[in-house]
């Protein structure tokens, strides 16, 4: 769980560790091409196993049972971490310095792009799509501010290089799965996932909230949703097939601390973020 102390302990940890051993640009670009390469040899190993119902991960534990298993989590966690995955090799293709790099460091990005894309497509998880879309336009913007401040690049309504292609293309399909929800392969059969809408998770953390300033302020406690959602959900889900399904989290992590660590607890991971994202931009 995202929640628990031990969790946050080794996250600061990774952190702080990655800051003092990552000194130059070669040595994070060394690490991400690294994690990049990693994250394409497990969408290859998904791949075969969404495809061909053949699990290379039963060769190496024997709880990989199902066609979802995965070494990240839900499917739709999955889908998630191949969307991040493949901005990220987006953005090292786009960059300046790409032309600049060995062959085979070239070609394992574009095949890692491929692989990414291809699991996107069989597990077709609709926020995955959106958050592709985003970070997409974003990506485009910066492009077309590079293109103006080197305009050799651009002949009249074209851009020359090639690389900018894909990013195009990629938010075409991503617009275009976002709205046709239709399975790319009918006959996969993948476990749907079910989590609280954002309105129950909100009725679950005034609840908590109203028993009092300290529930409030610092909420029921880490990992505690399982509970809350067993005291203070809707008696009508009784009537529904979900009437005994056990809900760990919310609609989302920031949505479920609002219940579990309050609203001190939300304030302090809405600040960590922007943090984060005021160092990388």
């Amino acid at each position: 769980s995202a929640e628990k102390l031990s969790t946050l302990v080794l996250g600061l940890a990774l952190i702080g560790i990655a800051g003092s051993v990552l000194r130059t640009y070669k040595e994070a670009g060394a690490a991400l091409l690294i994690f990049l390469f990693s994250a394409g040899m497990s969408a290859v190993a998904m791949g075969v196993q969404l495809l061909f119902g053949v699990s290379l991960f039963s060769w190496m534990t024997s709880s990989a049972v199902g066609i979802d298993f995965n070494s990240v989590g839900t499917i739709n966690g999955l889908a998630l971490f191949y969307s991040a995955s493949m901005i990220m090799a987006l953005s090292l293709m786009l960059s300046p310095l790409f032309k600049e790099w060995r062959r085979w460091v070239q070609y394992g990005i574009y095949a890692s792009l491929g692989f990414f894309f291809i699991d996107l497509l069989l597990i077709n998880f609709r926020t995955a799509w959106i958050a592709l879309f985003g970070v997409g336009i974003f990506l485009l913007g910066f492009m077309f501010v590079r293109t103006r401040a080197m305009r050799s690049e651009v002949q009249g309504f074209f851009i020359k290089d090639w690389r900018y292609w894909p990013l195009i293309g990629l938010l075409v399909v991503s617009a275009i799965f976002m709205v046709v929800r239709t399975p790319v392969f009918g006959g996969l059969e993948v476990l749907p996932e079910v989590s609280p809408a954002f309105s129950t998770t909100w009725h679950i953390a005034r609840s908590v909230w109203a028993e009092g300033t300290v529930s409030f302020l610092f909420g029921s406690g880490p990992s505690t949703f399982h509970l809350e959602w067993a005291r203070f959900r809707d008696p009508v889900l009784n009537n529904t097939i979900f009437w005994n399904t056990r809900f760990n989290q919310g609609f989302s992590l920031i949505a479920t601390t609002l219940a579990t660590t309050g609203l001190m607890g939300a304030i302090a991971w809405i600040l960590f973020l922007g943090m984060v994202c005021s160092v990388c931009m």
